[in-house]
């Protein structure tokens, strides 16, 4: 199923731009802060362990093609640096440990964009190529983990300001993993919590899910740029 699904998104695309008539580019840098949170049901249930808020970054840069006012496709590279940390026990009363995952991704992303006056939503697939991934009691993690692996994003923000051909917006951005991050290598010794002794009886699959403020400085090019940027701030200002 999955692999249709970047198919079947370009074509809806297609169709739903082709009748536009002006047609012009962004470039952007980005960057951005967050919320990240491992999902996994055993660590979950279990009392020895306990969530602690782990912070998230990304930063990199984007390419839009514009359609008119309105609809965009986004192409965007991140680099992402994820993680989760725990608190936990290896016995029930027993002293406290950390345990701290470090996982850092590059993301290539393809997102649909609607535009409206200063607002806008986004949507698409991610795809996130694994750079490395460090725990407290193992410095190179990363052949415990998949090379690779597709997320869903879900954005909404606002155009701040801008004057000419470019704008600053800020927004909200929500993204899930789909597939299990951890592989059978993974799965077998133990991760994401290599410490617990012993291991839990039930494999159960990890996903990150993480929501991030994101910053973006954008800069039109074509025929059509000066005009369109000037007018999501002239629209803005009538408000």
């Amino acid at each position: 199923m999955k692999k249709y699904l970047l198919p079947f998104f370009a074509l809806l695309l297609f169709n739903q731009l082709n009748a536009q008539k002006e047609f012009w580019f962004e470039l952007g840098a980005k960057g951005s802060v967050g919320l990240s949170f491992l999902t996994n049901k055993n660590i979950i249930d279990d009392d020895k362990y306990t969530y602690k808020l782990t912070m998230m970054n990304s930063f990199g840069g984007k390419f839009a093609a514009n359609f008119g006012h309105t609809h965009s496709i986004v192409v965007e590279g991140m680099f992402a640096n994820l993680g989760q940390d725990f608190d936990y026990r290896l016995v029930s009363g027993g002293p406290e440990a950390t345990d701290e995952i470090d996982f850092k991704s590059l993301n290539l992303g393809l997102l649909y964009r609607v535009n409206m006056q200063r607002n806008f939503i986004e949507l698409g697939p991610v795809y996130s190529k694994v750079n490395s991934v460090k725990h407290t009691s193992e410095s190179d993690a990363t052949k415990f983990y998949e090379d690779n692996y597709l997320s869903g994003v879900l954005g909404f923000g606002a155009y701040l300001t801008g004057a000419e051909t470019f704008s600053l917006g800020m927004g909200l951005r929500f993204h899930y993993t789909f597939a299990d991050l951890v592989n059978d290598n993974g799965q077998k010794t133990g991760y994401p919590t290599p410490s617990r002794v012993p291991p839990y009886p039930d494999e159960a699959t990890s996903h990150f899910a993480y929501a991030e403020l994101m910053l973006e400085f954008n800069f039109g090019v074509g025929h059509f740029a000066k005009t369109s940027c000037s007018d999501r701030f002239r629209k803005m200002r009538r408000r």
